[in-house]
């Protein structure tokens, strides 16, 4: 068996057990995409996850994205190469999220030392719709909040940094060479101080089609004034969203975080996340 890192160039070739949603991430620099091939030159299966940082942007975790192989033998020399790629870092745990789990995948995981339960996922589905009927205030926009499309880049570029550097990286842990264009710029949103950008509201468009917001960040000292920033860009953006795609568009948002996760539940009050299956296992030596 023979086992490769998936560049660009080379992920044509594993087309068959490549997922469409984690097609655009093979190559960034917080993901890792192995895949497999027999002695024949076969295609047998890939395996992909991204590294999580912290707030002292050092790797903490490791989240699997995509298992898919032929064959249980393909799966277990997936995962001992999995095993000696992570083992470079000092990682709290290897976590993944799937709504289904095949059975295959499930002796897999359970094989190495995953523990699996159903829990309820980090993440809920709406669509534009939704959106459009949340009440987020009326009156005119401050002139501090702006498209992303409306600022150079070079401004947004900083502003990413700018979070990096606080420690928010939202779900964009590659934040600091993420290429802009990754951005849906007309409905992601800004917030300015002395020219400068203070505050982002970050949104992707999939290769699916699916909206998901990315970072949600303000960096004012104040915590009042960040908090009514945020709600501002929150609405610039939903303003945005709803003029320029289709009600039906799908928007999923996550929330990973606290704060995130009481925001979202006061918005969508009585939507619960997404069933999924969670696996968990512990990487840190005791």
């Amino acid at each position: 068996m023979k086992i490769i890192e998936l560049t660009p160039e080379l992920k044509e070739n594993f087309r068959e057990f490549l997922p469409a949603e984690e097609d655009e991430n093979v190559g960034r620099s917080s993901y890792c995409f192995l895949g497999a091939k027999d002695g024949r030159g076969k295609v047998k299966g890939i395996l992909g996850w991204e590294y999580k940082s912290d707030a002292e942007n050092e790797f903490y975790a490791v989240e699997i994205k995509a298992l898919n192989t032929a064959d249980e033998k393909t799966g277990k020399e997936l995962l001992s190469e999995y095993d000696e790629r992570i083992a470079e870092h000092e990682l709290d745990n290897s976590f993944f999220e799937f709504e289904e789990v095949s059975q295959l995948n499930s002796k897999l995981f359970e094989g190495a030392g995953f523990e699996m339960s159903e829990e309820e996922g980090t993440f809920i589905n709406v669509t534009v719709k939704e959106l459009s009927a949340l009440k987020l205030g009326k009156g005119d926009m401050p002139e501090h909040i702006v498209s992303t499309g409306d600022i150079e880049d070079v401004k947004l570029r900083q502003g990413l940094l700018s979070s990096m550097f606080i420690g928010v990286r939202g779900l964009i842990e590659d934040i600091e060479t993420i290429p802009l264009s990754w951005f849906e710029r007309g409905i992601s949103s800004c917030s300015l101080a002395d020219g400068r950008v203070e505050g982002l509201f970050l949104v992707h468009k999939t290769a699916g089609g699916v909206l998901m917001p990315v970072l949600f960040m303000n960096s004012h000292p104040d915590g009042r004034y960040a908090r009514q920033n945020l709600l501002l860009m929150l609405r610039r953006s939903a303003a945005a969203v709803t003029e320029l795609y289709p009600p039906e568009t799908p928007v999923r948002i996550s929330f990973l975080r606290a704060q995130t996760r009481e925001l979202v539940k006061k918005l969508f009050p009585g939507i619960t996340g997404n069933k999924v299956i969670r696996g968990v296992r512990k990487e840190k030596k005791e």
